[in-house]
């Protein structure tokens, strides 16, 4: 009877000296800091410094439009009286397309639908967030985020319904750049493109 309590006492012991030493390498596992942990770890990327947010007018443009005085502009108009302008962030490698369309009332509809239809094709089926503001004149604007649409992250359509359409996305260059990497310049373009909305007139 003794060597049967004595031979239950030794496999107890055993069970439980197991029981600690999963326990303990269990723990070292969880609580690893060196780098030979295989958990993936996520991408650092340069952090951006962002433009001052301050506006200068552009003079070029049929309209009273206000964009970030680091950015540089170029444009062009066309012979049917449209015009396009380059809006360019040399920080970002970004560059906002502008396109100024002169419309009336039977054409504005038709303008308008083939630019929805645009920055539908352009979002795709990534998530999108919606930013709809009228100015001070009267001019409406819609301005579409979808980060994960690394390309054409920001689109921004205007009208007063009389006159104009403008329309515009802004391209971030580079294919390898992650939608977490352009975040920040996707953020600071839209609140430039939000104070040009509220601004934005007619230059009459």
């Amino acid at each position: 009877m003794l060597k049967s309590d004595l031979r239950r006492s030794r496999v107890i012991s055993y069970a439980a000296v197991l029981l600690v030493t999963a326990v303990s390498v269990l723990g070292m596992e969880c609580g690893r800091s060196d780098n030979s942990s295989p958990a993936p770890r996520r991408t650092a990327y340069p952090r951006i410094e962002c433009y001052d947010t301050v506006y200068a007018r552009v003079n070029s443009f049929p309209l009273n439009l206000w964009i970030n005085f680091n950015a540089s502009v170029d444009g062009q108009p066309d012979d049917d009286g449209s015009q396009w302008l380059d809006v360019t962030y040399p920080r970002y490698n970004a560059v906002l397309h502008l396109t100024y369309t002169p419309v009336n009332r039977g054409t504005a509809a038709r303008v308008l639908d083939n630019r929805r239809e645009r920055m539908d094709m352009n979002v795709g089926e990534h998530h999108a967030d919606v930013t709809a503001t009228t100015s001070q004149s009267g001019v409406t604007s819609l301005i579409v985020k979808a980060p994960a649409a690394v390309v054409t992250p920001l689109q921004w359509m205007a009208t007063d319904s009389v006159a104009f359409v403008l329309s515009g996305a802004l391209e971030i260059k580079g294919n390898d750049r992650s939608a977490e990497e352009t975040a920040p310049i996707v953020e600071a373009v839209y609140n430039d493109i939000l104070m040009a909305a509220r601004r934005l007139s007619r230059d009459d």
